[in-house]
């Protein structure tokens, strides 16, 4: 069995390593060794100085923008599901949607609450099994 040779992390060879990723999130899945010994030298915030930090804040503007891309709201809540949230936590969704019909049916309520009785069509009984099919003239 060979014998496992260690890293020996500079600040050097972690800022280096460190320069790859854009997140923290990165940085630990990928080189969770360079990670640790950059939190354990104390050297976390130095290393990890160039990468995005904190939390995602929409703004009104981005929503709108990200709103503008879709026809319906429910294409909207499905596809920008953060977005949709968002517009909606901020009660700004109505403003937003303004561009999108308020449905996307006929205009006409479904389902088993809707008002107003089907239309039954009668249809005629097959005189033959080849009318049935639809093979006779």
């Amino acid at each position: 069995m060979e014998k496992r040779q260690y890293t020996h992390w500079t600040p050097e060879k972690l800022m280096a390593v460190a320069k790859e990723y854009k997140t923290t999130n990165d940085f630990h899945v990928g080189n969770p060794a360079a990670y640790m010994a950059a939190k354990r030298k104390g050297l976390f915030k130095a290393v990890t100085a160039h990468m995005f930090q904190g939390r995602f804040f929409w703004t009104k503007e981005m929503i709108q923008k990200e709103a503008d891309r879709f026809k319906t709201r429910s294409d909207f809540a499905r596809d920008a599901k953060a977005a949709y949230s968002a517009a909606s936590r901020m009660k700004i969704l109505d403003e937003v949607c303004s561009h999108m019909p308020k449905y996307s049916g006929k205009g006409k309520k479904r389902g088993p609450n809707a008002r107003g009785k089907a239309k039954k069509t009668e249809a005629k009984p097959a005189k033959s099994m080849a009318e049935m099919m639809g093979l006779s003239k």
